[in-house]
């Protein structure tokens, strides 16, 4: 699978208005010496500092990204927990999106929020994920339980995308049902209101080199140990068939749940914070 490295602690100050604190020093790197640092979060604007080019990016319309990945040089798409719309940057340019897409129609939320956490992509097919937990209130949400992909397409200037098959809504049952990941104690975290440090959440999503997907678990935390479970066939689920896995593997994350995941070849980078 390659090395797994540098666990990171992410700093937010959220939504709030004010300017965060010595912005100058970010107390958070994430890929240090690579792409960008996530500094900090103003209200509705998510602020991140592009290292290669010295300058201070501010994105706006998009307040608490909860999840983002490269399409090319200089695109990136993000998406928030908070509505169901992928929005396209440039990483290097302040501003507000350069294409923004409403995914609802496409996702079938009626209007639930889809509580989208983590985008990766293999190849020129970008790949989405909820979180699969269940609301603050304790309550099942058809719209947190959803894995999805479009396919996007640069032609000149313009870039398209394009949906993939039928959104994946079974993979909560697929995972707690599963046999392999029993001592994982899946189905009993799954039962856990969202805002349990305790409960089933998913926000780490990375590909492999070998066309695999990683899901990186904020919670459970199982002896301390963060873990990620491997997809091997993520194509095949949005085709309506059912997951193949290839095993997890546990990490000694010192009670710290996994918040995102990124590959860099064969390295693998995660930020992670404790849940207090």
């Amino acid at each position: 699978m390659g090395s797994i490295g540098l666990i990171l602690a992410i700093v937010t100050n959220g939504c709030r208005g004010d300017e965060p604190p010595g912005l100058a020093a970010p107390p958070v790197e994430l890929l240090s010496n690579q792409a960008s640092e996530v500094v900090a979060a103003e209200k509705a604007v998510t602020v991140i500092r592009t290292r290669s080019r010295g300058q201070i990016a501010r994105h706006l319309g998009c307040c608490d990204g909860s999840g983002a990945v490269r399409l090319n040089r200089e695109l990136m798409a993000v998406v928030n927990d908070e509505d169901s719309l992928l929005r396209v940057y440039d990483m290097y340019e302040s501003g507000a999106p350069k294409q923004t897409l409403d995914l609802t129609e496409f996702l079938n939320r009626e209007g639930q929020e889809a509580d989208l956490e983590a985008l990766a992509t293999i190849g020129n097919r970008l790949f989405g994920i909820a979180s699969h937990a269940r609301s603050k209130e304790g309550k099942k949400r058809k719209g947190r339980r959803v894995f999805f992909a479009l396919d996007f397409e640069f032609k000149g200037n313009q870039l398209s995308f394009s949906p993939v098959g039928r959104p994946y809504e079974n993979l909560l049952e697929d995972l707690t049902e599963a046999d392999e990941f029993e001592n994982l104690e899946l189905k009993k975290a799954s039962k856990k209101d969202g805002d349990s440090d305790k409960a089933l959440n998913i926000e780490g999503l990375c590909s492999t080199p070998d066309g695999k997907l990683m899901l990186g678990f904020r919670a459970p935390v199982r002896g301390g140990d963060a873990f990620v479970i491997v997809l091997v066939n993520p194509h095949g689920l949005l085709m309506g068939r059912k997951p193949v896995w290839e095993g997890y593997h546990r990490l000694d994350m010192k009670d710290r749940g996994i918040r995102g995941l990124a590959r860099l070849g064969a390295t693998y980078y995660i930020a992670s914070r404790r849940d207090e």
